[in-house]
């Protein structure tokens, strides 16, 4: 007997079809996994089972299976902090700072009085490496931080069926290791598991079969062992191999309060932050110069995004340091808007905060508000940057999206279009942290291409974070973070060869 069974299911939004009948059965001990480029349809699934949509067909479930089910996605974790921006916004108009603060340990159960609840999350908090951070402030956790908490939460439920959404994306290869072995665990003890992922190598071993997802259809399913093989990249995906030519860089005229002479981009001297006793980056010393492109790598943590942070003016605490952008010191005259105006960023936390005023925006308005590094689109955009933008669109395969509404796009493909946003205005440093989160095969390939190029060919600086093992040829330096063994972390810098990073 199934545990769900869909049976001839179409799902409709606005007049677009989503998923087109939608035949697939889940058994008993099963684990699958649901693969597929943006925008096939792959988290509209699990929306079904959940209940949180309505469809058309026949959908059948396992009775208390959904009260049972935990639910780890980027929803979650974009809804949780939208939320404590509001509460940040309501303490500083009271002056209650400290009120209604949220920190990790409240997202877990209560366990006054179990002692066996108790020893769970002890022992679930350890294995994902995050039993340090309980009393930490959730707006201070890393991406990775607060995915990993979010897995934690749906753990401590002893959920029977565990739906897990990109659950690699913002780990480092550590944390990642210790959750694939973490999930192995789980399904050896009859937890069943229905995940999708965009890397093939993410896929634990405990997987027994696979959905292939496109253009909201199936396109084949089955045992993992028969399903995975070499030809199903290129079948499911279409050619990779297309290069793009980044449109040229519009003429706008722009003034600026910075040095535009200047060799130095950003440069940091004796650079802290720290939030109470916990000290986030420690004596920081850091050049970046023109025509160099640098590769930001360390653990969950580590301080990689409150880095960048002082850079695109995000952190207020630029000021109480020593901090050189663009050959002007922060707080000598310049606004938060000047900065921007200099700067392109992707960011899970900037995709999060990209909370739109209207909730009709479209495709090419969300491209268009990069002009203005705006949440939103609140100024009319004159010809010459209406016509970039929609070359940006052409370029990138994304001229589909013009005109849907942004709101109801796969976040993959709302992440596309936030990179295009980036690059729109040809910016002197391009800042990419964890960009591809959410972005399919092809499309990843395409947009490294891209990026190489800009980085190569252009006068853009690249300033780049990932934990993946796969990086851009165009990379002229790296930055490190390394334990020091005190609990911290040391930064090492490192020039390369181009393109080569052994």
């Amino acid at each position: 007997m199934s545990r769900i069974r869909f049976h001839h299911v179409n799902l409709v939004i606005r007049g677009r079809t989503v998923l087109q009948d939608i035949s697939w059965s889940i058994d008993p001990h099963q684990n699958w996994v649901v693969i597929g480029p943006n925008g096939a349809g792959k988290t509209s699934l699990f929306k079904i089972i959940l209940g949180h949509i309505y469809y058309r067909g026949d959908l059948y479930t396992e009775a208390g299976l959904r009260e049972q089910t935990a639910y780890v996605s980027f929803d979650r974790q974009s809804d949780l902090m939208r939320r404590e921006a509001l509460k940040d916004h309501a303490r500083h108009f009271s002056g209650n700072f400290e009120q209604g603060v949220v920190t990790a340990a409240t997202l877990l159960p209560s366990l006054a009085g179990n002692p066996d609840a108790a020893q769970k999350m002890h022992s679930i908090t350890v294995s994902l490496g995050i039993d340090s951070l309980l009393e930490r402030e959730i707006r201070l956790l890393s991406t990775g931080e607060m995915r990993k908490m979010l897995i934690a939460e749906a753990l401590m439920s002893s959920p029977r069926l565990l739906i897990l959404d990109e659950p690699y994306d913002g780990l480092d290869h550590a944390s990642a290791q210790s959750l694939g072995r973490l999930l192995e665990r789980l399904m050896s003890e009859h937890v069943q598991v229905l995940m999708v992922t965009h890397r093939f190598e993410e896929i634990p071993y405990g997987i027994t079969h696979v959905l292939c997802m496109k253009q909201g259809e199936i396109y084949r399913q089955g045992e993992k062992e028969i399903v995975l093989d070499r030809q199903l990249l290129k079948d499911l995906y279409g050619n990779t191999g297309v290069r793009i030519i980044p449109p040229d860089k519009p003429r706008l005229r722009v003034p600026t309060v910075f040095n535009e002479q200047t060799d130095s981009l950003i440069r940091m001297v004796n650079v802290t932050v720290k939030y109470g006793e916990k000290i986030l980056l420690e004596g920081v010393n850091w050049n970046v110069k023109k025509g160099e492109n640098w590769l930001i790598v360390g653990p969950n943590g580590a301080g990689k995004s409150t880095l960048l942070s002082l850079i695109t003016a995000d952190n207020p605490q630029a000021y109480a340091n020593e901090i050189y952008l663009f050959g002007r010191r922060r707080g000598t005259g310049e606004s938060i808007w000047d900065i921007k105006q200099k700067i392109g960023l992707v960011s899970s936390e900037f995709h999060i905060r990209y909370t739109l005023p209207s909730a009709s925006i479209t495709g090419y308005q969300v491209l268009l508000s990069g002009f203005f590094d705006s949440v939103g689109l609140f100024r009319q955009a004159d010809e010459t940057q209406r016509r970039t933008a929609m070359q940006w669109l052409q370029e990138l395969g994304l001229a589909a999206y013009a005109d849907r509404v942004y709101a109801h796009l796969s976040y993959g493909e709302q992440r596309m279009l936030l990179i295009a946003r980036a690059m729109v205005k040809s910016p002197d440093a391009l800042v990419l942290d964890e960009p591809f989160q959410g972005v399919d095969y092809a499309n990843r390939r395409l947009l490294m291409d891209l990026i190489d190029d800009i980085g190569t060919r252009t006068a853009t600086t690249i300033l780049y974070v990932t934990h993946q093992q796969e990086t851009l040829a165009c990379i002229t330096h790296t930055l490190a973070f390394r334990p020091d063994g005190s609990g911290g972390y040391r930064v090492v810098q490192t020039a390369l060869t181009r393109g080569n990073l052994q």
